[in-house]
């Protein structure tokens, strides 16, 4: 059978990074929907919409733990560092209070990158990673498992041009799972400032990122990929960016399309540090309102 879902939340998210190069991010929310579930083949088990409240959180931390060289020079710049994450979400029926659902994943991560200058002002990288993980849920894989990463990064800043490319495997796992992914970017940013056209194509196979990672690199698209994780993936997003009279103001319009939904929007920049957006996420079988996400988001940076 199928399932349809519907969620109103906020979801605030904190960032943080010292000059030392530690990162610490986070992020915490309740929504309250409705579930229906329809069961094809098994006459009267159709389930109405029954009232549910998902709270979830997820976070991290980055520590550079050793940095050799200067990005600049011949031999370039190694870097080892260690990361951490960890996210956990909780469904529950609040009409009957008859049922619960909950997932979490936490995962540390040793990695090692070296970067360096090109004789045509360009930087070019490789990175690899090998982490520890704890998967925890009711109804789906749990226990823990390794994993390997690695990619190679291609960089022409007064260009606007990077490439990119990356994959991942889980080597081992006590509920004998399988994952692996492959994955590629290509993008040609506006080098004034944001202002002007800027593209990215980012190819994928198999399963790239966490869903936690995923949910803040692709927004509430993310949570159209399990419908085909496996499958061979395409993503791309065209901005445009317009300056306004006001200093530090900017208007960017962009259009995001994925396998599995569209998606267009604007970011306001209202500021040096703050910027306020609107996202409609739609999908391509569907184009009725009910299958329409809508997302509005703030944020705010400033350094200290």
């Amino acid at each position: 059978g199928d399932h349809n879902t519907h969620l109103r939340g906020m979801r605030p998210y904190f960032g943080w990074q010292s000059q030392g190069g530690v990162r610490l991010w986070g992020s915490a929310g309740v929504e309250n929907g409705t579930v229906e579930v329809r069961q094809s083949g098994y006459a009267g088990a159709d389930t109405g919409p029954v009232d549910v409240r998902v709270r979830s959180f997820v976070g991290g931390v980055y520590n550079p733990l050793y940095t050799l060289g200067d990005i600049d020079r011949v031999s370039g710049m190694t870097r080892v560092g260690f990361s951490g994450d960890i996210i956990h979400a909780r469904l529950r029926d609040t009409e009957t209070e008859s049922f619960a659902a909950e997932s979490g994943r936490a995962r540390m991560r040793m990695q090692y990158e070296h970067n360096r200058r090109m004789e045509n002002n360009g930087y070019r990288g490789g990175s690899m990673a090998m982490a520890f993980r704890y998967d925890r849920a009711s109804d789906g894989p749990s226990g823990s498992g390794m994993e390997a990463s690695g990619g190679l990064d291609w960089r022409f800043p007064q260009k606007g041009i990077r490439l990119h490319v990356d994959a991942r495997t889980l080597l081992t796992h006590d509920d004998d799972i399988g994952e692996w992914g492959f994955s590629g970017t290509a993008s040609w940013e506006a080098t004034n400032n944001g202002r002007g056209l800027s593209l990215s194509f980012k190819p994928q196979w198999g399963d790239m990122a966490s869903d936690g990672q995923a949910l803040w690199e692709q927004g509430v698209a993310a949570t159209r990929n399990h419908v085909a994780r496996h499958a061979a993936r395409h993503d791309w997003e065209a901005k445009y960016g317009i300056a306004l009279p006001r200093e530090n103001q900017s208007l960017t319009l962009f259009l995001r399309d994925r396998s599995d939904a569209t998606g267009w929007g604007a970011d306001y920049k209202m500021g040096a540090a703050l910027t306020a957006g609107y996202e409609a996420v739609v999908l391509p079988d569907n184009g009725s309102a009910a299958d329409t996400d809508h997302r509005g988001y703030i944020r705010y940076r400033q350094r200290f």
